[in-house]
């Protein structure tokens, strides 16, 4: 299977999962809620969280710490929790019509990072050099973001009218991570910048699961090397993860698959 191959069968699904289930409000809630949780524990997981997925449901659901976790832990889920609504709000009333813009990126952040890095640099771009451990790739110097961010979002719309929507959130993901805008944060919002692009578009939402970090690190790398870069992994792990979003999406509201005897293990991760 190659990877047009797997988009053909991921619209496949979605096309079939629409005209099958039509979720009531009482069951969009619940799926909302289970989709913050799981989101906001592999999210901060990958930023270093130490909260366990049923840490991460108690700061979600009743926004209280868990004993023998740290703050900043609690602050990172309780904030990310903040930026996921923030962006479900943005998708259900229209803000800007839902578009990809500086202001919703620089929300997302301010949301996303203001208990941990406060006011200071909470939804503001970075005044400073920042360097990326274990990686030749050099980001771009402070005095060129603004103008980087500019050309993305225009860049962004220009590959809206022709790239396959999960294509284009790859792409928001990654190029945001060239520019890292940010001082502290910039993964998490890629992560959430992602999901936005692929909730519009009527996709699950892809979760990187904590165990496979190291893929993601890689399949980044793979794409920032200075030699012959290539979104190709990157691309294949992010359609990979959405196949299972569907499946894990269909077994919660019993819908059957037609065709879905491939499953997402079988597929190779070589393009």
């Amino acid at each position: 299977m190659n990877i047009q191959e797997l988009l053909e069968r991921i619209d496949q699904n979605r096309r079939y999962m629409e005209s099958v289930r039509l979720l009531s409000t009482d069951e969009q809630i619940e799926l909302d809620t289970y989709r913050c949780v799981e989101l906001t524990y592999s999210s901060c997981a990958l930023a270093g969280s130490q909260l366990t997925l049923a840490d991460t449901k108690i700061v979600v659901e009743s926004q209280i710490t868990v004993a023998g976790r740290t703050l900043r832990d609690t602050f990172r889920a309780a904030d990310h929790t903040k930026a996921y609504d923030y962006m479900l709000d943005a998708l259900a009333y229209g803000f800007g019509d839902a578009d990809v813009s500086e202001k919703l990126i620089l929300t997302l952040h301010q949301l996303a990072c203001a208990n941990i890095e406060g006011g200071d640099v909470a939804g503001k771009y970075r005044d400073h050099q920042i360097l990326i451990a274990n990686s030749e790739y050099i980001p771009p110097p402070a005095d060129e973001v603004g103008r980087l961010m500019a050309e993305f979002i225009k860049e962004l719309d220009e590959k809206a009218e022709k790239e396959h929507p999960i294509v284009l959130a790859t792409f928001a993901h990654r190029r945001l991570l060239d520019i890292l805008p940010f001082v502290w944060g910039n993964g998490t919002v890629a992560r959430l910048l992602m999901n936005f692009i692929l909730m519009r578009h009527r996709y699950q939402i892809v979760s990187i699961p904590p165990v496979m970090r190291e893929e993601y690190r890689d399949a980044l790398r793979t794409a920032q090397e200075i030699e012959s870069p290539s979104d190709d992994l990157f691309l294949w792990l992010v359609a990979e993860q959405q196949l299972k979003a569907q499946q894990a999406f269909c077994r919660m509201f019993w819908i059957e698959l037609p065709h879905d005897e491939v499953s997402p293990c079988h597929i190779s991760t070589q393009p």
